[in-house]
């Protein structure tokens, strides 16, 4: 009787095992963030590199989004599936066995796959601040040095825009969104001796085919952890495309955080050799400190917009057109969605995680003050 009630408890045991990856992997990522400094040395610096480098250049040699190609392919595969599902549960004398057991495999399935995840971008949302890496000071700022640091952008944004191409009024990479995204790590080996937290592996970015309806997201880029792909939307105005570019290339590094990527982008696209991805993070910087400005001194913020050269207003004015031809329930939902997520991986702002990128710029500018 005894034995009858341990084989019991065993199988019970035995089979809710498909829990523990997700358990571990979850749990995890709350403790790894009460040690930043060991995350940062052990798993993103190290374990991180090892297991998402050879994967990364892999996949790397497909000129191709596999992310999208995967996405086209899941809805046929997964009809698929569920037809060779009901037939063998048909076939099966033991239907509820049967039923029990592809639940098993769907549940093992979907625990390794999240387990996957935090091993390939998730553990990195527990490193070290990128402030602290860098030994940047991020702290409460006057609104005139936030003024200072927008006119410093603002200079280095309207004297880039002279010498760029244009067609019909408004920036155009001359050498197609194709190049760019071949190169958008250039910028990263710029900076890499001096900041070797950024150091990573020298591979494209991938443009997506569907990109005109992926705006209807509002979405710009996306990095697939389970192909280490950084994806990109090319059918966006081009003065975002390069910094989108390094945004998605920084979360190859391990830079989970979205302020961090974004700051990352800055970082790395003021430094590339090419003057379309220095004009591109130049112009993204000063857009969010601009906004930045607005919320803390309207008058301000006038003076600075009444500088702003003609032709950079004629590229934020494309955007701007750009983007209202796509707002809408889509996006609502988009929105709310990448919000939960980034809530989900302890980044308590959400979505608004991605304004903090100015504390990290006003620091970057003005840590070397007294």
């Amino acid at each position: 009787m005894k034995s009858s009630v341990s084989d019991k408890i065993c199988r019970v045991i035995m089979g809710m095992a498909f829990a523990l990856p997700a358990l571990f992997a979850y749990s995890m990522q709350r403790v790894l963030a009460e040690f930043p400094g060991f995350v940062e040395n052990v798993y993103s610096l190290a374990l991180f590199r090892w297991i998402s480098l050879p994967v990364a250049y892999i996949v790397s040699v497909f000129p191709l989004s596999l992310t999208e190609i995967s996405l086209y392919l899941a809805f046929p595969a997964f009809v698929l599936l569920v037809v060779m599902i009901i037939r063998g549960i048909r076939r099966s004398e033991k239907k509820s066995e049967t039923i029990l057991k592809y639940l098993h495999r769907t549940a093992w399935t979907a625990s390794v796959l999240y387990l996957v995840f935090m091993l390939l971008l998730g553990f990195n949302y527990s490193r070290m601040p990128m402030a602290d890496s860098l030994g940047i000071e991020v702290k409460p700022r006057e609104s005139e040095e936030l003024e200072e640091v927008c006119y410093l952008l603002l200079d280095r944004v309207n004297y880039l825009r002279e010498n760029i191409y244009e067609e019909d009024g408004v920036m155009v990479i001359p050498e197609g969104v194709s190049k760019a995204l071949k190169t958008g790590y250039k910028g990263y080996e710029a900076i890499s001796d001096i900041y070797p937290v950024l150091k990573g592996p020298s591979v494209r970015a991938k443009g997506v085919i569907a990109s005109h309806y992926w705006s209807f997201t509002g979405i710009t880029g996306m990095y697939f952890p389970f192909y280490v792909e950084a994806n990109v939307n090319i059918d966006v105005p081009h003065y975002s495309i390069p910094n989108t570019i390094m945004h998605e290339l920084a979360h190859l590094r391990g830079i989970a955080r979205e302020d961090e990527a974004e700051f990352s982008a800055f970082l790395s696209g003021i430094n590339h050799p090419d003057t379309y991805f220095k004009y591109s993070s130049y112009l993204n910087a000063l857009i969010h400190c601009r906004n930045a400005l607005y919320r803390a001194d309207k008058e301000a913020f006038d003076e600075l917009s009444a500088v702003i050269s003609q032709k950079v207003k004629n590229d934020l004015s494309c955007g701007s057109v750009y983007w209202k031809q796509f707002e809408g329930p889509v996006e609502v939902v988009s929105t709310k969605v990448n919000d939960s997520y980034l809530k989900s991986n302890m980044q308590q702002d959400g979505v608004a995680s991605y304004g903090r990128v100015v504390d990290l710029i006003l620091g970057y500018y003005l840590s070397d003050r007294n």
